[in-house]
């Protein structure tokens, strides 16, 4: 399922890269051929109910934002031991 949520993540952001059906919106998206029209596989993936809200794609990783609390509490604790040995 993460092909697919990387799918649904980049087109949400590049809608330029969708070209539009051939077929009218009528293919059969599976696994052997969910290549074959990307426009029918973004239909797909709104109607099982992935939504742009919910998408982490360009959202920075999890451990970028704890590098970034961890370093704010190693500032914190720096400064506050700076002020007690004054």
């Amino acid at each position: 399922h993460f092909l697919l949520q990387s799918f649904f993540g980049r087109t949400l952001y590049n809608r330029a890269y969708i070209p539009e059906c051939r077929n009218g919106g009528n293919c059969k998206i599976n696994k052997e051929n969910r290549t074959s029209c990307k426009s029918c596989r973004l239909q797909k993936c709104q109607a099982v109910g992935m939504n742009k809200r919910a998408s982490r794609f360009g959202r920075p990783p999890h451990c970028t934002s704890f590098k970034k609390l961890y370093n704010i509490d190693q500032q914190k604790r720096q400064r506050d031991k700076n002020t007690t040995q004054r």
